[in-house]
């Protein structure tokens, strides 16, 4: 059974992924770290704006999302979103709350509505009703959905795309850096 188990999920150690934790569809993602660096969010004040997700392939709007974020408090403020999922206009408040790191400075989180836990992404399902944590949702990654033949094909992809190619694998490989 162990054996079939590690063909099919590529797992030899710990609980295989199921396929309704496989991210196969593409949630919005909220990335607190990311629009705190791109100043999106800044600690200290108060920001409003709108988000927007495209499609990677055609450019198309998928999602437009407005904001407020404050975070004027020494360690605690919120975000109320603005948005529409399935055809119904939502609102909702998240709570910010800033955590302290190591070496000084302080780490932005949100708490998840759902599980109450800090969280520093928060995903809204195709079709869902509030954003949550990977966990409040049951998300696992999508590598570890994939067979043990399916890991080096897509480390490989990787690759490819990180020295400037494309995921191809029978295209040219591409030109020395």
């Amino acid at each position: 059974m162990a054996n079939e188990l590690e063909k099919r999920f590529g797992a030899t150690g710990g609980r295989p992924a199921t396929a309704a934790e496989c991210f196969s569809y593409f949630p919005l993602v909220l990335d607190i770290d990311y629009l705190v660096r791109g100043g999106a969010f800044r600690p200290g004040r108060t920001t409003a704006g709108t988000i927007t997700w495209s499609n990677s392939d055609t450019g198309a709007t998928r999602a437009e999302i407005g904001y407020t974020a404050n975070m004027d408090g020494a360690r605690h403020g919120f975000l109320r979103l603005r948005y529409r999922s399935a055809g119904v206009e939502r609102k909702e408040m998240i709570d910010f709350i800033a955590e302290p790191v190591p070496f000084g400075g302080l780490r932005w989180a949100v708490e998840c509505p759902i599980r109450r836990s800090l969280a520093r992404k928060l995903y809204l399902l195709p079709g869902g009703r509030r954003f949550a944590s990977r966990l409040a949702y049951g998300l696992t990654y999508a590598s570890r959905c994939d067979s043990v033949q399916e890991r080096p094909m897509r480390q490989a992809q990787a690759l490819r795309m990180r020295l400037g190619g494309g995921p191809n694998l029978d295209a040219p490989y591409p030109d020395k850096p």
